[in-house]
């Protein structure tokens, strides 16, 4: 029974993923086009599972070279309105079109006087009615047996999402060399620049052991970070220790590199191994 359901589930979303292929028309094209032409930035905005969706729309936009960030609509009409310009866009995201939260935001938004991208899964609403562009990402089923719980209906909003950001990345022309300028704390990000973190020792890559060491001062800061006050005066000790070991060191290692015996070195330098890095 619970293998049935779990195959179920992953078929109806699966399948509603499948079915927004058709729904990728002239109207993704131009929401695509009004975000490249954005001169400010992309506000993403939605409520419940759907904010949680924007949110992540927001996150992979910034992360792909878009300006971008998440507004609460309840928050946005007590206040961080102040945060949209006449330059930015909106991208609104409602199943269901007549969340009320945002309906309150659409007579401010047009006071304003920027663009409006609608993604949503009820074409009739009032919401798919004020926005500039619609992009249809209705499902036939939820995955949920009630017919209650968002769960095919997000998985198409979140890709339909993907599907906007990798498009715009292309349109942009967002090249790996961008994507590591802003990525420059990961290990991906280190390696698209050149950059590798090795051994002091042996020049040979870090091991899991040796990156667990080496963060582990940021880990134990953020730990300790939801402490108030406490947490807050200790992670500001941790940050001013580690930016005095990184100006006193003649080769730029942090505590963390003095702890674990690491360091950074560019990919390619005599004596480094180009061996895969844990």
């Amino acid at each position: 029974m619970v293998i049935e359901r779990a195959k179920q589930v992953l078929k109806i979303e699966a399948d509603a993923v499948f079915d927004l292929i058709n729904k990728v028309n002239e109207n993704f094209v131009r929401a695509v086009e009004i975000l490249s032409e954005c001169q400010g930035k992309v506000i993403i905005t939605g409520i419940g599972k759907s904010g949680i969706i924007s949110q992540k729309i927001a996150s992979t936009l910034a992360s792909t070279g878009t300006p971008a960030f998440f507004l609460h609509p309840a928050e946005g009409i007590h206040g961080d309105l102040g945060m949209i310009g006449k330059r930015d866009v909106i991208v609104a995201v409602s199943n269901s079109g007549e969340t009320n939260e945002i309906a309150q935001l659409l007579p401010l938004i047009k006071r304003i006087g920027i663009k409006l991208i609608v993604m949503t899964g009820n074409l009739n609403s009032l919401l798919a009615q004020s926005g500039d562009v619609v992009i249809d990402i209705g499902v036939k089923e939820e995955a949920c047996p009630l017919g209650l719980v968002p769960t095919a209906s997000s998985t198409a909003a979140l890709a339909m999402g993907d599907a906007l950001a990798l498009a715009l990345l292309e349109k942009r022309g967002f090249e790996p060399e961008d994507f590591a300028l802003l990525h420059p704390g990961g290990s991906l990000g280190k390696k698209l620049i050149g950059l590798r973190v090795v051994s002091a020792d042996t020049n040979t890559p870090c091991t899991f052991r040796d990156s667990i060491l080496r963060n582990s001062t940021l880990a134990i800061g953020f730990f300790f970070y939801k402490v108030p006050w406490f947490g807050w005066i200790f992670i500001a000790l941790i940050s001013i220790f580690e930016l005095i070991i990184l100006i006193g060191s003649r080769d730029g290692m942090r505590f963390g590199d003095e702890i674990a015996k690491t360091k950074v070195v560019t990919v390619g330098s005599a004596g480094v191994s180009t061996d895969t890095e844990h």
